[in-house]
């Protein structure tokens, strides 16, 4: 894939972080301005795309009219839904964008860039990165960071490992004091998980770039010993020990994958 994919991927992927992450399904007024996101990075950034860029714009659409429908009429599996629909984008922006096209940018973008770069000191800095290499590096983390966490509640409600909230049993509160009895999804400690997530997939795909993956062990090992009283809980455990292996396992793959685009 050429480096256009790349960009407009991570639009995509930044629109799904901001406006497709949570738990509930995504309104028409969310949808309506993850739309409007990705198109608008599709226009200031891209192209002499001419009429195929009017069928960009309608794969855009369709593809959020689909993200919509899933989320709103198939809510038992959510996550899964919502993964597949971004294997759909990739499919669609690598025909828009194959490994040998010879897309540019916009003329006025790059006379601004140009501009900047001779005139000011931090874009002179900036102009030696590689944005190949940048975009790559951002797609990377970007599905590593939130993509994986829908992978990751998948399994968990399949094999119904998720934390629950406690309550007391009231027939039995007299005679047993101590009965707790499961009741709802703790959202509390759902959002707390997928947050702490996001932060540690983000550091093993770093190091896993860096080499440095001695350093993996020790975010295990901090995790694990910030949360050893409540491993206590059989339940809670499972629901620890399968999350935190799933979600490394990605990260790793991911961070492998990357690293190998890139050089």
């Amino acid at each position: 894939m050429n480096t256009n994919f790349y960009l407009l991927f991570s639009i995509v992927m930044i629109s799904r972080l901001i406006f497709q992450s949570k738990d509930a399904p995504i309104t028409m007024k969310e949808c309506l301005a993850k739309t409007i996101f990705e198109i608008t990075g599709s226009l200031v950034f891209i192209f002499d795309l001419k009429i195929g860029l009017l069928w960009l714009a309608l794969a855009i659409i369709a593809l959020n009219g689909l993200a919509y429908f899933f989320d709103n009429k198939r809510q038992k599996n959510i996550f899964i839904w919502r993964f597949l629909v971004l294997i759909l984008y990739c499919f669609a922006l690598g025909i828009f964008f194959p490994a040998k096209s010879a897309f540019t940018y916009n003329s006025w973008l790059l006379t601004i860039k140009s501009f900047l770069e001779e005139h000011n000191l931090l874009f002179f800095i900036v102009k030696k990165i590689s944005w190949k290499y940048f975009l790559v590096f951002l797609s990377g983390m970007l599905l590593a960071a939130n993509e994986v966490n829908h992978i990751v509640r998948f399994v968990l409600s399949k094999l119904k490992v998720e934390p629950h909230t406690k309550r007391r049993d009231p027939a039995e509160k007299s005679k047993r004091p101590n009965t707790m009895q499961e009741n709802s999804k703790d959202t509390i400690e759902l959002k707390r998980g997928k947050l702490i997530g996001i932060i540690e997939r983000i550091l093993m795909f770093y190091f896993v770039i860096d080499g440095n993956l001695t350093s993996i062990g020790f975010i295990l090992a901090a995790k694990s010993f910030t949360r050893f009283k409540e491993l206590d809980d059989k339940n809670f455990a499972e629901y620890v020990l399968i999350g935190t292996l799933l979600s490394t396992f990605l990260a790793i793959f991911i961070g492998i994958m990357t690293k190998r685009l890139i050089t």
